[in-house]
Parts: structure tokens; sequence; C-alpha cells
């Protein structure tokens, strides 16, 4: 009566179909009736419920993972924004910390370059 079932079913082997049989009877009626028959429907009575509880529980868990999953997913995505946006300011930090070496150190390759092609440095 609990777990996940596998197989696939017809429609009179489902838990509902089998508790809509049942309803109309009680217990006591049924212990009237025979002794045998009244222990066998309070088992059946226990199965149908305990069954339920153990489909709602396994339903509650599947959207409880399902919702973890979807917020980890959110939470990456996230972090992956939050860093890509990190990245692009340290950049731009960088560049307007370093402006000045930035450029001198342009100036500097383009005087190396133009006395490797033949010039002369005091050109540049």
């Amino acid at each position: 009566m609990l777990g996940k079932k596998e197989s696939e079913f017809r429609g009179f082997q489902t838990i509902n179909y089998c508790e809509k049989l049942v309803n109309d009877y009680t217990q006591e009626e049924v212990d009237a009736y025979h002794a045998g028959f009244g222990k066998l429907f309070k088992w059946l009575k226990a199965a149908i419920e305990l069954r339920k509880q153990d489909i709602i529980r396994r339903k509650a868990i599947a959207k409880r993972d399902r919702e973890a999953r979807e917020a980890k997913i959110d939470e990456q995505t996230q972090r992956g924004l939050n860093r890509e946006n990190f990245i692009l300011e340290a950049q731009e930090k960088f560049a307007t910390d370093n402006a000045e070496a930035t450029e001198t150190f342009a100036k500097y390759q383009a005087a190396k370059e133009l006395q490797d092609n033949g010039g002369d440095l005091d050109e540049a």
C-alpha cells in the first residue's frame, strides 16, 4: 500500500473506486453481518486511508522538490548575473583608476613599434 505503483491501472483498480464501494457500509453493519468480514472491512478501510495518505505525502514531497529545484535554478541564474555585473564594474573601475598608466603604455607601444619599423624614437 506504500510507494509509487508503476503498472497501469484499470478504472476498477483505483483507490477512489475501491473507497466508493465500501463507503455505503459502516463497521457496525459489517460486524453485525459477520465478525470475520468485520475484521476484513476494518483492515480494508485502514489500507485505503493509509494509501491515500501515502499518495498525498508523495505528491507534497514531489511539489516541494520541484519548488526547491526551481529556486536553486533561479539562484544560480541570479549569481551568474551578479558575477557578470561585478566583473563589468571591476573592469570599469580598473580602466578609470589606471587610465593614465594605460595611456602611457599605449604611447610606449606606439613608440616601440615605430622604432622597430625603422623610425626614430624622438619622432614619436
